[in-house]
């Protein structure tokens, strides 16, 4: 009996002896892996944009006579005019638009200015005054602590008029003193996915060559089922962007609106956001025409808004269950759980984390590190 007791405590000893052996080297890998992605990023990206042209840098070396090193800098070149062209056709439909607006603006300005004249002296001015007379009737106690209370919230207003202007101040500030380390990022970017698309095989057998066989086979399944994971991910959220983009650009045309293709694209650019989505430019929008007294346009930026949501709402944990090969009830989990902890980012990588331990879980690398823990054998 004793004997049996002794065995049992020795095996639970050792099962929290490899329990904490298996915690301490994630721990260092997880550390390691903040550590490498905050110091080698522009690495990282450049490994994924030569993976991304890796097939027309195929295709450019076996159907043309151009040797890789040239298939490589075209390919980059274009991936590079791509995005350019893109960002230039945006940047020139958003000029045209802004143009068109400063020309209607002026009088939506004089229209508002006129307005909030008549609503001051109709409604405001009245108000005041009442409220002016009935102070008046208060003994001086009472007088001063409204005085008092008045004069705090305007210094409350004013401390926060001056942290928005602050704010924004910084921001701009921030984005003027980091862009040329932005531009030195991006070149070593471009120069470090020349290389390795250049030498892309190369690197390939020299991994192959020092990596054992076992290991690297599991790391290639894990990485060939995280990356279709990833792949549907994104292919995913395109759906849901150009759903969005749809419907916004058919309903700016049932209300007329100029310029409707424009503003369906920015609406399905900024959907991406998460949770603000296509609010950071409906809500905005909808207020100037309240305010400019088009409320038929109103109600319809609005209903468009409140379609735009729910529409999204409804098909979002469906379509991304089908694209990433998980359970739409943990999908609405991760979304939920990532926005808990992370935030507003959360949504985003709510479902990224569920793609990873998914993809680990298949792999069976969970299973393999349990039975090591209980001593039924040792990972591989």
């Amino acid at each position: 009996m004793n004997s049996k007791y002794l065995n049992d405590l020795v095996r639970y000893v050792f099962i929290i002896f490899r329990f904490a052996f298996i915690l301490l080297v994630f721990t260092f890998f997880a550390v390691l892996f903040f550590y490498v992605v905050k110091y080698a990023y522009p690495f990282i990206i450049a490994f994924v944009l030569a993976l991304l042209i890796n097939p027309i840098v195929d295709y450019l070396e076996t159907r043309t006579p151009l040797p890789r090193s040239l298939a490589s800098l075209l390919a980059i070149l274009s991936f590079m005019s791509l995005i350019l062209g893109a960002i230039v056709f945006l940047v020139i439909e958003m000029i045209n638009g802004l143009n068109d607006l400063s020309h209607t603006i002026p009088s939506h300005i004089k229209w508002l200015s006129h307005h909030l004249q008549a609503s001051f002296s109709s409604h405001i001015l009245p108000l005041w005054e009442r409220i002016t007379h009935i102070i008046s009737t208060l003994n001086e106690g009472q007088q001063k602590t409204i005085e008092a209370n008045i004069q705090e919230l305007g210094q409350k207003l004013a401390s926060a008029l001056g942290d928005v202007g602050q704010s924004i101040v910084t921001v701009l500030t921030h984005f003027v003193v980091s862009f040329p380390s932005f531009l030195t990022v991006l070149s070593f970017v471009l120069m470090a996915t020349f290389f390795i698309s250049k030498d892309w095989y190369k690197i390939h057998r020299y991994i192959h060559k020092k990596i054992p066989t076992t290991f690297l086979d599991n790391v290639v399944s894990i990485g060939l089922d995280l990356r279709k994971a990833l792949r549907g991910y994104v292919k995913a959220q395109m759906t849901l962007m150009v759903i969005t983009g749809v419907t916004i650009f058919i309903g700016l045309i049932l209300l007329r609106v100029d310029h409707a293709l424009t503003i369906a694209i920015v609406a399905m650019l900024v959907d991406i956001l998460p949770y603000l989505g296509t609010g950071t430019l409906l809500i905005p929008w909808g207020v100037s025409t309240f305010l400019t007294g088009n409320y038929f346009l109103t109600i319809g930026i609005g209903s468009l808004y409140a379609i735009t949501v729910l529409q999204r709402q409804m098909i979002e944990p469906k379509i991304l269950s089908t694209s990433i090969g998980s359970n739409p009830l943990l999908t609405l989990i991760s979304l939920f759980v990532g926005f808990k902890l992370m935030g507003i980012m959360g949504i985003v990588l709510g479902p990224v984390c569920l793609i990873t331990l998914t993809t680990i879980a298949h792999s069976g690398i969970i299973l393999t590190v349990w039975h090591y823990i209980l001593g039924k054998g040792s990972p591989h």
